[in-house]
């Protein structure tokens, strides 16, 4: 982990991606560890969490590049 994000920092960013409902359903929450592949969860949330660790951190600047462009729309749109 990184010592400057607090666990509020990260169920803050995982909730403003839309993902802290299916991490609460997951039997060890945050503390769930995931695979290589991102499992148990899905691409679409893999990439989803991927935003939200970027976002715990609190960057003055976040480049998105197209890795975020294989997103359900409606993913995509409820991101913004």
């Amino acid at each position: 982990g990184r010592p400057n994000v607090s666990p509020s920092d990260v169920r803050e960013a995982v909730d403003a991606v839309g993902l802290l409902p299916r991490i609460r359903q997951l039997s060890a929450g945050l503390d769930t560890v995931l695979n290589v592949k991102g499992a148990p969860l899905s691409s679409g949330e893999t990439r989803r969490m991927l935003l939200a660790r970027a976002l715990a951190a609190r960057p003055r600047l976040l480049v998105l590049d197209s890795c975020f462009d294989t997103l359900a729309t409606s993913d995509r749109l409820a991101l913004w």
